[in-house]
């Protein structure tokens, strides 16, 4: 169950959306902000919601390539009227490039991307993304056990990543060992 609290902050969050109270808010504050993004695509944020995204970021702000928004703030240069945006995603997934930039691209809009070249040097996942997707092909009985071991409060697999997040370093290695020689 949901505290409270937090249902309440949640039903005021959705209501000053709906109502437009947060864009008319954030307009009155001509600022500059940073939207990081993550997965693109069918199992994140399907494509067609993304673009519907962007257009709706682009239509009420300016949006700038991160490097622009630094040089303005080492110039100290006011941003846009109305404020600015700069996109960014972090991981450097392959949907990242397959779906996300060609939509960048058609809509003319500017994104940084943070990549990890370790990972891609040596053919590796980040963590989170290879313990969830181990995760969602165990069964149920098999997940139940792992979020035992890792305290979590369910077997699903969010909740399980989350709480793995939440573990020193040397812990959550060996559960990520437990994780591989399980699946």
């Amino acid at each position: 169950m949901i505290p409270r609290k937090a249902a309440l902050a949640r039903s005021l969050h959705s209501m000053a959306l709906v109502t437009g109270l947060s864009e008319r808010l954030a307009q009155r504050r001509p600022v500059r902000r940073i939207v990081m993004l993550h997965g693109v695509g069918p199992s994140d944020l399907p494509a067609d919601a993304f673009e519907a995204g962007l257009n709706w970021i682009a239509e009420r702000f300016k949006v700038v390539s991160l490097n622009d928004m630094l040089s303005g703030i080492a110039q100290e240069r006011a941003p846009a009227p109305g404020g600015e945006v700069a996109l960014t995603f972090d991981d450097g997934l392959r949907n990242h490039i397959e779906v996300a930039y060609p939509i960048l691209q058609r809509l003319r809009l500017p994104a940084t991307y943070f990549v990890c070249p370790g990972l891609m040097d040596n053919r590796r996942w980040l963590w989170n993304h290879e313990a969830r997707s181990r995760l969602r092909n165990m069964d149920i009985p098999a997940r139940a056990e792992h979020a035992r071991s890792v305290g979590a409060s369910t077997h699903e697999v969010e909740g399980l990543i989350e709480r793995m997040k939440t573990l020193p370093l040397d812990r959550r290695l060996s559960e990520e060992e437990r994780l591989r020689a399980a699946t």
